[in-house]
């Protein structure tokens, strides 16, 4: 395949946005770097309201940008990708206000081993809510940060105030990728099951180190959750 372009977009406002995936900015194929930006007030009828970015060879780096109240109806309403998709770094940034089904601040859902970083940042106040579809419900998982398939770094962060419906209010870690959390707060965020972090996978593991994870609500399983044993 092409090699992946480089774009930088600096310095910019980026509100209003309309779009099917990535409302606000939309990248395939790129090495794409966002820099002291603000997304703002932007909608994906799919998935990342504020920022899609897709394809194996990309790569998507958010430095000191704010990224708050954008809108998908599926997954990320801040930032996503997905189907074997890119390495996402969010650092020195924002996430809050942002809303979706699946991953309120941040969607990645890869199965080619691209992680997601997320260093010296801030996740706070996005949500997720579920739906009513063909007998089921849906939705309403990781208030802050959802992931499949994805190895997760998470460094001198705090993931606060994040709600979802059903399950993980501060992340959602699914299925098959270990995750490292370190010098980070992980409170006050809630939801049904597992209000703070939640890893689903009995053969993964969730290495905490100088961290706190307190002070999150659920139903059951306030702070962690582990539903597939280990």
């Amino acid at each position: 395949g092409l090699a992946a372009t480089p774009v930088t977009i600096s310095g910019v406002t980026i509100t209003g946005g309309y779009s099917g995936k990535g409302g606000g900015i939309y990248g395939y194929n790129t090495l794409l770097a966002v820099n002291n930006c603000v997304v703002t007030g932007n909608f994906a009828s799919d998935s990342g309201g504020g920022i899609y970015i897709g394809g194996a060879y990309s790569v998507l780096t958010v430095s000191n940008s704010t990224i708050s109240n954008n809108s998908a109806s599926y997954g990320g309403g801040g930032v996503a990708t997905s189907n074997f998709g890119a390495a996402v770094t969010i650092q020195q940034s924002s996430l809050s206000g942002n809303s979706a089904k699946y991953g309120g601040g941040v969607f990645v859902h890869n199965d080619n081993g691209n992680a997601l970083t997320i260093t010296g940042s801030t996740i706070s106040g996005n949500n997720v809510h579920s739906g009513y579809y063909d007998g089921y419900y849906t939705g309403g998982n990781g208030g802050g940060v959802y992931l499949k398939h994805t190895p997760l770094v998470i460094s001198n962060s705090t993931i606060a105030n994040n709600t979802a419906d059903r399950v993980g209010g501060g992340v959602v870690s699914y299925s098959g990728n270990n995750a490292a959390i370190s010098n980070s707060t992980i409170s006050g965020n809630s939801a049904n099951y597992a209000g703070g972090i939640v890893q689903y996978d009995p053969y993964s593991t969730l290495a905490l180190t100088n961290s706190v994870v307190a002070g999150n609500t659920a139903t059951q399983d306030p702070d962690t959750g582990n539903p597939g044993g280990g």
